[in-house]
């Protein structure tokens, strides 16, 4: 028996400012066509504009209680095309009632005015690692690495 559902998180903008959610009743989730997983694993999504935009306007600023311990790394064109292009390692369930922590990334495409995304890592119950040399470095970045 499961101990129960929440979902928290954050995003972190481009200029590095970190927002923090707790799954509020109003919430838009990724649409995906990866339907052998449940959310969190899947290793495609895309989410409109309005949706993400909704979804941040329903998260926090959170501000560092000093301004030299945030990190700022900007990602690439090259990095997400690595990322785009890499392999995903499906390492499958390895845990039982852990949670999970995914990391991804939303990036912008003009050609469908979606921002698609990029599955970075899922740790806890299912382990998903996209293969991409930037990986480890960008999750590092976040903050929040298991490993």
């Amino acid at each position: 028996m499961a101990w129960g559902w929440e979902q928290k998180g954050f995003y972190v903008d481009p200029a590095g400012r970190t927002y923090k959610y707790k799954m509020p009743e109003k919430w838009h989730r990724y649409k995906s066509n990866s339907s052998k997983r449940s959310w969190g694993f899947e290793t495609d999504g895309t989410i409109s504009v309005t949706e993400l935009f909704e979804n941040l306007k329903n998260s926090v600023e959170d501000k560092p209680l000093f301004e030299f311990q945030r990190k700022s790394n900007p990602i690439t064109q090259a990095m997400i095309d690595d990322l785009l292009t890499s392999p995903i390692d499906d390492r499958g369930e390895v845990q039982c009632d852990a949670g999970s922590t995914s990391n991804s990334l939303f990036v912008y495409d003009p050609e469908i005015d979606l921002y698609r995304r990029i599955l970075l890592s899922n740790d806890g119950d299912y382990e998903v690692v996209n293969q991409s040399g930037y990986t480890k470095q960008i999750v590092q970045s976040l903050g929040i690495v298991r490993r």
